[in-house]
């Protein structure tokens, strides 16, 4: 049966209708079923695939950064507190293998120490030498256990310190226990002024420096880095490993804290896991001992007593008298000896009126044999001679030659001869060390002048070859350009450590110089234009020069005239002149 020509009319929009939602919702259809699909896998995803998978995902994470660790954190720790809460049994099972024989170690071991310790007391308050200590200790109003140290103690380093070069900060202080320790950074800048005055007083370069000091019973050993110090004080007479253990931390530090070091710029708070490195250069060292037979030895210290108060008490036999010829022969040559001696001046010489010896007065030179050395081979008793010496100077060469070297302490290479009351010195020798020779001979007994012929100033053989080094520097510059060109700048970083070697000169020899700092240029320009670059040239280079520090050098820049030498060039020389040179 056909439809009717109404009901055709209501199914064509109907039809027409649905096409049009289909063109325009078949894409959007097609995503939801996606979607839809994607849901119900999950939905029906297993358990089992999913611990399968989460591992893996947790290892990979773990492994790309921290941040699934720092997640973790608080949740693991909350975790752990709830179940110590409920029941702490489990934890302590865990744990106990490991942290049980640690502490059964741990309590032993200081029973062990606790039980040496006991048997050290006992012997030390016992023994000879323990009594002879509280002796001490009570005269000197220390401790005894202190004394005991001191008596026992090789060596120890109590306090190391880790110093920035550059700055003299305090980075990192390690102390001994029982070691009561002065303000570190107090110590740390007197270590670092004793290092400037050594290299402001003696020209010392900046890759030397101090290695040990001397305070009373201590010592300080210093190592130097390229940007750090150590120093360790020491108590005792430590032996060259100590130096190695330093050198050792100083190494370990650098290594470690490189970044921290090369960053510096006075925050010490990233130094302060340095004291673990520092704290194995804290070794110590006691005399060993062993257990001896105290009675034994007191019993034969009681025998060696009564020996010597019987030997001290007893009178000594007297020997028998020589004849007198005999006797008074072995005088003469006694006095004969002495005579013939220099340095020794007899003024009086007798026999003694009761007959029972000889009596001498006299003059002796410190340098002078004793002269009871001379008895020797003479057959004369020393108990029979009575001597009286009065000290004084003698003028015999060798004893003005011993002066003389002892008074001047001459440098490797310096030799010293005398002869007719003239000091001849040969050689080479800084100029200090000359004028101090100079001032010294001065004053020496039987010098009458000073011949320095022969002697080479090294100081000023340095200042020689460092001038005209300095003054051969040409300094290249581009055409037309004011600033130096890249070969300039490297020669330029040559120049300077000369620079400096002149200053320290300078000051060594008394001298104040101006560093003439000289700019050229060639002729390819105008006239006008090349005295500009001459005096831009010139400034250039003292501005370059800005970071170095002179005290007996002033800087001087000007643009070349007609009498400097290769004025036409495009460079800036150096010329050294005195400070009262026109």
């Amino acid at each position: 049966m056909s439809a009717g020509p109404g009901e055709r009319e209501r199914e064509e929009p109907a039809r027409d209708l649905e096409q049009l939602r289909a063109l325009l919702l078949t894409p959007d259809r097609a995503r939801i079923d996606a979607l839809r699909e994607r849901v119900e896998a999950l939905e029906h995803m297993s358990v089992d695939a999913l611990s399968d998978a989460l591992p893996e995902a947790v290892r990979r994470r773990v492994g790309r950064d921290d941040k699934l660790s720092d997640a973790l954190m608080t949740p693991v720790e909350s975790a752990l507190q709830t179940s110590v809460k409920r029941d702490p049994q489990p934890l302590i099972d865990a744990v106990s293998p490991v942290i049980g024989p640690a502490i059964r170690k741990a309590v032993s071991a200081a029973i062990r120490a606790m039980t040496r310790s006991l048997n050290q007391v006992l012997e030390d308050s016992l023994s000879p030498r323990g009594l002879a200590w509280r002796v001490e200790a009570w005269r000197t109003g220390r401790s005894f256990a202190e004394v005991a140290l001191l008596h026992s103690l090789i060596y120890r380093v109590e306090q190391v310190f880790l110093i920035h070069r550059e700055t003299g900060l305090l980075l990192a202080h390690a102390v001994a226990p029982e070691i009561h320790a002065q303000d570190a950074d107090m110590v740390s800048a007197m270590l670092t002024a004793i290092r400037d005055f050594v290299h402001d007083s003696f020209a010392v370069g900046e890759e030397e420096g101090v290695e040990a000091l001397q305070v009373g019973d201590l010592n300080v050993w210093v190592e130097h880095g390229p940007a750090l110090v150590i120093a360790g004080v020491i108590r005792g007479n430590a032996p060259s490993s100590v130096r190695e253990l330093l050198q050792d931390a100083l190494a370990q530090v650098t290594a470690d804290y490189r970044d921290a070091v090369r960053s510096f710029e006075g925050e010490t708070a990233p130094f302060e896991g340095c004291r673990a490195l520092l704290e194995p250069c804290l070794a110590s060292h006691h005399e060993s001992r062993r257990g001896r037979p105290y009675w034994a030895i007191g019993l034969l210290l009681i025998v060696v007593v009564a020996a010597v108060v019987y030997a001290l008490t007893r009178p000594p036999p007297l020997p028998p008298p020589p004849p007198r010829e005999t006797d008074l022969a072995a005088f003469r040559a006694y006095r004969a000896r002495l005579e013939a001696e220099p340095g020794l001046v007899v003024v009086e010489a007798q026999e003694d009126p009761e007959g029972d010896g000889y009596t001498l007065s006299g003059l002796r030179d410190p340098l002078a044999p004793a002269p009871e050395s001379l008895l020797e081979g003479t057959g004369l008793e020393p108990v029979r001679v009575h001597a009286r010496w009065r000290g004084y100077v003698a003028l015999h060469p060798a004893f003005v030659l011993t002066r003389a070297e002892r008074a001047l302490q001459p440098p490797a290479g310096v030799t010293i001869s005398y002869a007719d009351g003239r000091l001849a010195l040969a050689g080479e020798a800084p100029r200090a060390w000359i004028d101090d020779a100079r001032r010294i001979a001065a004053a020496l007994p039987g010098v009458d002048a000073l011949e320095l012929a022969a002697l080479v100033d090294t100081t000023q053989r340095g200042w020689d070859e460092t001038v005209s080094w300095i003054e051969r520097v040409a300094l290249e510059f581009k055409n037309d350009i004011a600033k130096l060109s890249p070969d300039g700048l490297a020669r330029l970083g040559e120049a300077k450590p000369r620079l400096v070697q002149l200053d320290q000169l300078a000051r060594a020899l008394g001298r104040a110089v101006v560093l003439e700092i000289v700019g050229n240029a060639d002729e390819t320009g105008t006239a006008e234009r090349n005295a500009i670059l001459r005096a831009e040239r010139a400034e250039h280079v003292l501005r370059q020069l800005d970071g170095l520090r002179f005290t007996a050098v002033m800087l001087s820049p000007r643009p070349a005239t007609d009498d400097d030498g290769a004025a036409n060039t495009r460079t800036v020389r150096f010329r050294v002149l005195l400070a009262d040179t026109p």
